[in-house]
């Protein structure tokens, strides 16, 4: 696990907002970090059950968003665009389905890009699928196993960037909480949530 013993930016006055010490350069010709803020936008489906049977609106629903989504920020001459795609819990247990809709959503923003000149950058963040088995297993098991390919499936299918919100430390944490425990929120957090960023 990487130990740190100063923070990346020291100086106060170099704490710009848009500006990172190392930017994220992104095939689209994106550069996050590098002075310009673009739009993020996260959308997700309306309540509905996904299921084999309703895959076919599944994808319709998210054609129909990304369309609309690109076709707005042309209109509004966005310098550039980040989609994020959150898995929702059934389309990280079962890959494919995930890395269906990550390649309608990256095909539609190559199209724009194609047609408009629209950058764009897509973030696809599987769910954290762990919690679906108590005790949950954070290192090993059939649920880590799918969402390491989820990952791998989703980046294969075009995700720019892949993001994770880590369950770990979570169940000490509630308690930390409930318990008004500082000292234990700060392990949960700091020791146990950091670990398992690094794990995954």
């Amino acid at each position: 696990m990487p130990s740190f013993s100063r923070l990346a930016i020291q100086n106060l006055d170099d704490f710009i907002y848009g500006v990172a010490p190392q930017p994220v350069y992104l095939k689209s010709g994106l550069v996050i970090g590098g002075g310009q803020v673009y739009p993020e936008l996260n959308f997700t489906l309306p309540n509905m059950q996904v299921t084999q049977e309703t895959m076919p609106e599944v994808r319709q629903q998210y054609s129909q968003m990304i369309s609309e989504a690109c076709a707005r920020a042309v209109e509004l001459h966005a310098p550039g665009l980040v989609v994020e795609f959150e898995l929702l819990p059934d389309l990280t247990l079962k890959p494919e389905w995930g890395a269906e809709v990550t390649k309608i959503l990256r095909d539609a923003l190559d199209d724009a890009a194609a047609k408009h000149g629209l950058k764009a950058g897509l973030r696809v963040t599987p769910n954290d699928i762990r919690e679906f088995e108590r005790p949950p297993h954070m290192r090993s098991g059939p649920f880590t196993d799918e969402m390491f390919r989820c990952f791998e499936l989703c980046a294969q299918a075009g995700a720019d960037m892949l993001a994770i919100e880590s369950t770990g430390g979570k169940e000490i944490h509630d308690d930390a909480i409930l318990q008004a425990d500082l000292p234990l929120s700060v392990f949960a957090l700091g020791v146990l949530g950091s670990r398992d960023m690094a794990f995954l």
